[in-house]
């Protein structure tokens, strides 16, 4: 899971050949509401999104494998928080 703040653009990659999704969640702010995005398209593969950000907010992003359909949450990542607003 991907976000960069110039664009406000969201991405989703598989990144192993191990037959299952990917599903990377994200919000803005630490109690935000959560928001997904699905990448099934196989290894090497992305999705995108743009979502409009404010610039003054963090956005929190974290990433899971999905196979047939069921999220497997002992293989979800931390939650990562990012800078919404531009860099420095």
């Amino acid at each position: 899971m991907y976000f960069e703040s110039y664009g406000d653009h969201f991405s989703g990659c598989d990144n192993w050949k191990d037959g299952a999704g990917v599903i990377g969640y994200w919000k803005v702010g630490a109690s935000g509401t959560e928001h997904s995005i699905y990448d099934g398209n196989g290894f090497g593969e992305c999705v995108y999104e743009d979502h409009n950000v404010s610039e003054t907010s963090y956005v929190y992003i974290q990433v899971c494998i999905r196979d047939d359909g069921d999220v497997k949450e002992g293989t979800c990542s931390a939650w990562e928080r990012q800078y919404a607003g531009s860099p420095l």
